[in-house]
């Protein structure tokens, strides 16, 4: 999510961050709406079954392709500052928001809307504990362990890289897609979508975990073969197409296509949608970035918010929550409340994060 050295930008890469970190705000605007399989603060009793879509196909990529990115871009931090300059600003830059949010934010968000009529003695003795969580920051926290893992291998390799691979084509994107959906289908026998492990300051949900350090993983291999430059744009379209179609599918599922989707079991539903997920994840993470590369640098005005795009993270679970309360109990249809929720989230939280940035002492965490 850190944005990488204004030297190395990639225009295409900016405009496709922005564009997921918005798409991560529309989904937690959505969650009172929808039927999430998670947990939400905020309660609205009509749910829209079409976000059911909305969220699944969200899910199968987004969080993937960022780690995909954060993979890419590590090996070059690396190279600029070395173990200890790279450790040191990933703590810095991780760590510190990650605290925070466990250890305050979180915690004050559920003393205000769970516990409102405990003192706040009363609540750190008895329950503070049990909100001491990451929340949204998991993806924060993981980054920080793949990081150090990723500096202890430096050090530890005595060998050089060897040559550089060569990009994906067809066969290679297939063999990984039907891995991801084999791999994530046998997981998902024992633990479905939506269980998370809950420890002080890390989340993890076993079910997308393998699509998560798979996909950081090859944005390291994609750095050394430099794979964003080279991936050819015919098979870029055509996967984007298979990924474009494949939400299509979840999408008719949602309207009464026969095809049975589960998110767990030993069942053909959860293998169903384990082929589907694998599907849109591989179609989406490689064809939208070839497609915004072969597109150039269009959108200067939206790349532009590319480096508030940590900042925007952060912050933007308080800020949707905010603008979700005032309509508990205002009588609009579900997808009303989700569109203009979602209307005022984006803009606000974009221009939030820039604000958060500009703060004396932020701009180096930010």
């Amino acid at each position: 999510m850190a944005a990488p050295a204004a030297s190395s930008r990639l225009g295409y890469v900016d405009v496709l961050r922005v564009g997921l970190t918005a798409l991560v705000i529309l989904h937690h605007v959505g969650q009172p709406y929808g039927p999430t399989g998670g947990i939400w603060p905020i309660f609205n009793a009509e749910r829209a079954p079409i976000l059911g879509a909305f969220f699944s196909s969200n899910a199968a990529f987004f969080m993937g392709l960022f780690f995909f990115l954060a993979g890419y871009f590590e090996p070059g931090a690396y190279a600029r500052k070395g173990a200890a300059g790279f450790l040191r600003e990933r703590f810095w830059r991780l760590g510190w928001p990650l605290l925070v949010t466990s250890a305050v934010i979180m915690p004050v968000i559920a003393k205000g809307l769970k516990f409102p009529e405990l003192s706040w003695g009363d609540f750190f003795h008895r329950v503070y504990w049990h909100f001491f969580f990451a929340g949204h920051m998991w993806f924060v926290g993981q980054l920080l362990i793949y990081a150090a893992i990723y500096a202890a291998w430096r050090q530890w390799r005595t060998t050089g890289d060897g040559p550089a691979p060569a990009p994906p084509g067809h066969g290679a994107l297939a063999v990984y897609a039907l891995a991801l959906a084999a791999g994530s289908f046998v997981i998902r026998i024992f633990y479905p979508v939506d269980f998370w492990f809950e420890i002080p300051f890390f989340r993890f949900e076993p079910a997308h975990l393998l699509q998560y350090v798979s996909l950081f993983w090859l944005g390291h291999v994609a750095h050394r073969g430099d794979w964003l430059a080279k991936v050819d744009a015919r098979v870029g379209r055509i996967w984007l197409g298979v990924g474009l179609g494949a939400v299509a599918v979840r999408y008719a599922c949602q309207f009464g296509l026969p095809i049975p989707l589960s998110g767990g079991g030993l069942n053909p539903a959860a293998a169903c949608w384990a082929v589907l997920e694998a599907l849109i994840c591989t179609g989406l993470c490689v064809g939208l970035l070839t497609w915004l590369r072969e597109r150039g640098d269009w959108a200067s005005a939206i790349s532009a918010y590319a480096p508030d795009t940590y900042a925007v993270y952060t912050l933007h679970i308080y800020l949707v929550i905010a603008l979700q309360m005032p309509f508990v109990h205002v009588a609009l249809p579900p997808l009303a409340k989700f569109a203009i929720v979602g209307l005022l989230a984006v803009p606000l939280c974009f221009l939030a994060g820039r604000g958060l940035r500009r703060l004396p002492g932020l701009r180096t965490v930010f």
